[in-house]
């Protein structure tokens, strides 16, 4: 049965695709998840940064190993406006996937979410709050 998958739309609207995906666990306890959207050849001019907290689970995988196809995403939405029209969205909310079921008997996992984030090279899954920061920032400012 095909997971339903809706983008994660933040204020600002995103119509290019992302390259990559860097992320780290930080000393306050947060996932930095930064997606480098200023790597793509006329993409946007800046790169995404994501701090979600409360993340209980994280899994990473190159995007030529783990499409996205291959999730029985359902419709999986895509970028409307040229010249990435037709593209994934990069940027997902999953609704009851097995994965996310796996974690249901956990103390800690009340108030989760089921974030996929897409690039060219990689995907990286997410359960955490929903709530987040987000901010774009200059390429290379780590």
């Amino acid at each position: 049965m095909p997971l339903a998958c809706r983008p994660w739309l933040l204020s600002d609207p995103i119509d290019a695709p992302c390259a990559d995906i860097s992320f780290s666990w930080r000393h306050d306890g947060k996932l930095r998840v930064l997606m480098h959207f200023s790597l793509v050849n006329g993409g946007l001019p800046n790169d995404l940064e994501i701090v979600l907290s409360r993340a209980i689970a994280l899994r990473w995988a190159e995007e030529a190993v783990y499409s996205i196809a291959q999730q029985r995403l359902d419709p999986v939405p895509k970028l409307e406006r040229d010249p990435w029209r037709g593209w994934t969205y990069p940027l997902l909310v999953v609704e009851d996937s097995d994965w996310f079921k796996g974690y249901e008997g956990l103390s800690q996992f009340s108030d989760r979410q089921h974030f996929i984030f897409l690039a060219l090279n990689d995907v990286v899954e997410v359960m955490a709050s929903p709530i987040a920061e987000t901010r774009w920032v200059p390429p290379h400012d780590v």
